[in-house]
């Protein structure tokens, strides 16, 4: 969660104060790509992967990176309700962060 934190404020350092909508589109855009992450965690996926295709994407980058690290730090399921339920989790999480992040920082 600390992790997830620090994301959402890596995300918002770039920009200015943000009307709300665009802050939530911005907070819904980081739990896609946290569901996503975590989908291929979920699913086997290698870490590495995920980190190097980010590469190219610059000021993704280190978002990602963020939410790659934070979501590889939670153990694989094994059975596909629990992989859909931390799927869900890790994304909700990664939302719930972003909401209550400050907007003016």
């Amino acid at each position: 969660m600390k992790n997830i934190i620090i994301t959402v404020f890596c995300f918002t350092t770039a920009t200015s104060v943000l009307a709300e909508d665009e802050w939530l589109e911005k907070c819904g855009l980081l739990a896609n790509m946290s569901e996503i992450i975590m989908t291929g965690r979920q699913e086997g996926v290698p870490m590495e992967k995920y980190i190097e295709s980010s590469r190219d994407f610059s000021e993704l980058y280190e978002i990602n990176k963020k939410l790659v690290i934070d979501a590889y730090e939670i153990s694989r399921q094994s059975s596909k309700a629990m992989k859909k339920k931390t799927i869900e989790e890790y994304r909700d999480k990664t939302y719930l962060a972003c909401l209550k992040f400050p907007k003016d920082k």
